[in-house]
């Protein structure tokens, strides 16, 4: 299986993703999800799990 490469560079994907974070921190950031693990595409901004 050939591996996958990113398309956007380091760097675009930490100001992406901490842009996103920022976005969507209201809703993400409760009591309940204390402790949990976030994945969120930074390409869409949509949270793939939340653990």
């Amino acid at each position: 299986m050939a591996m996958v490469y990113p398309k956007l560079s380091g760097e675009e994907i930490t100001r992406r993703g901490k842009k996103h974070y920022e976005n969507l921190r209201i809703q993400i950031e409760t009591a309940e999800n204390i402790g949990k693990i976030i994945s969120c595409s930074v390409e869409s901004a949509i949270v793939r799990s939340l653990i």
